[in-house]
C-alpha cells in the first residue's frame, strides 16, 4: 500500500474487507464467538484494521456493515471496529496544530508548518529568505525563519559581553516526515527565589497594611515571556533547505537586518552532524566505513 500511496484511502480498506465471504464465518453461538471462530481469517481482517488505524483512517458505517456481513457482531473484528468508531472520531481533531492531509511536497511549506507548530507565541512572524541575495553565501538555498517581537526585544536587552548560541540541528516530526531546525538561544536567566529567605511559619512580625506597613515582596520572580525556559532563552528558530553550516550563517546575516544589535553580540555555533547524514543499518559494511570517515562530527566553533 505504501508503494502505491493508498494508505490513507478508506475505499481501499473497504475493498479489502469485502473480499471475505459473506455468512460463512459468522459465529452461531457464544462458544464459537469466544474461541475465535475462523481465527486465521479474523487475524487477517484485524491486521487490515490495525493498518487502517495506524494510518489515521477513520472508519464509517458502510465498513461496519461489511464486517457484520462477513464475521457478525460477536466477532473480534467487529469489536475492533467498534473501538475504532468510538475513539478515532473523538481524537481526530484533538491536535491543536492540525496538519493538511496530504502534506505538501515542497520543503519550504513543510518548514513553515514545522515552525508554526513549535511557535508558542501567536505574534511570531514566519519569513522566507533566499541565500542568493547574499553575496558572501556559498550555499544557495532557501531559509525559513520564525521570530516574534518579544524575541526581538530579548535580543535588544541582551548584554553585549555575553555570547548567544546557534544550536542544532534538532528534529521535529510532521506526521511521518522529519524536519531539521536550528535555534538561536542564550543562557537561561536565573531569577532569585525569595521564598527560601523567609520562613512561612514565622508569624511574629506580620505586616499591618491598614497602619501603613509596607506590602511584602513577591515570593518568586516569574519569567517575562514564554521564550525564557529553564535550559535556555529562545530568540529565533529556522529551517534551511540543506541544513548546512553556511546556510545557518546566512540565516544569522538575515537576522541582523531586523535585529541590529546582533552586530555587537558574539554568536557562537554549536552545530552537530546533520541527522540526514546518519548511516542506515542495512548498508554494507564497506559503505558504512566510507560514510563514517566522511561524516565525522563537526567541532564547535
Amino acid at each position: 500500500m505504501e508503494d502505491f500511496g493508498i494508505t490513507g484511502d478508506l475505499q481501499v480498506y473497504k475493498k479489502l474487507i469485502d473480499v471475505f465471504p459473506k455468512g460463512k464465518m459468522i459465529p452461531k453461538n457464544l462458544i464459537q464467538a469466544e474461541f475465535f471462530h475462523f481465527a486465521r481469517h479474523q487475524d487477517c481482517a484485524l491486521n487490515v484494521l490495525d493498518k487502517m488505524e495506524y494510518s489515521g483512517v477513520c472508519p464509517d458505517k458502510e465498513l461496519g456493515e461489511i464486517i457484520v456481513a462477513s464475521f457478525g457482531k460477536s466477532s473480534h473484528v467487529y469489536k475492533k471496529y467498534a473501538r475504532m468508531m468510538y475513539w478515532m472520531p473523538k481524537l481526530r481533531n484533538i491536535n491543536p496544530f492540525m496538519l493538511p492531509d496530504p502534506l505538501p511536497d515542497d520543503g519550504r511549506e513543510l518548514a513553515k508548518l514545522a515552525l508554526y507548530k513549535m511557535s508558542v507565541d501567536k505574534r511570531t512572524k514566519i519569513e522566507e529568505y533566499d541565500a542568493e541575495q547574499l553575496e558572501d553565501s556559498i550555499d544557495k538555498t532557501w531559509i525559513v525563519s520564525a521570530q516574534s517581537p518579544t524575541q526581538q526585544k530579548l535580543i535588544e536587552e541582551h548584554p553585549e559581553e555575553k555570547a548567544i548560541f546557534v544550536e542544532g540541528p534538532h528534529l521535529v516530526w510532521l506526521k511521518r516526515i522529519s524536519m531539521s531546525y536550528y535555534v538561536l538561544c542564550a543562557d537561561p536567566k536565573i531569577y532569585p527565589n525569595i521564598e527560601d529567605e523567609d520562613d512561612d511559619d514565622d508569624v511574629s512580625d506580620l505586616p499591618l497594611y491598614m497602619f501603613g506597613d509596607p506590602k511584602p515582596k513577591s515570593l518568586t520572580l516569574t519569567p517575562k515571556s514564554v521564550h525564557e525556559q529553564e535550559d535556555a532563552t529562545i530568540m529565533a528558530m529556522c529551517c534551511t533547505g540543506t541544513s548546512s553550516k553556511d546556510s545557518v550563517l546566512s540565516w544569522i546575516r538575515f537576522l541582523r537586518k531586523s535585529n541590529p544589535k546582533l552586530d555587537n553580540i558574539p554568536v557562537l555555533f554549536k552545530i552537530r552532524t546533520s541527522p540526514s547524514s546518519l548511516v542506515s543499518i542495512n548498508i554494507d559494511k564497506k559503505n558504512i566505513k566510507s560514510e563514517e570517515s566522511s561524516n565525522e562530527p563537526d567541532s564547535k566553533s
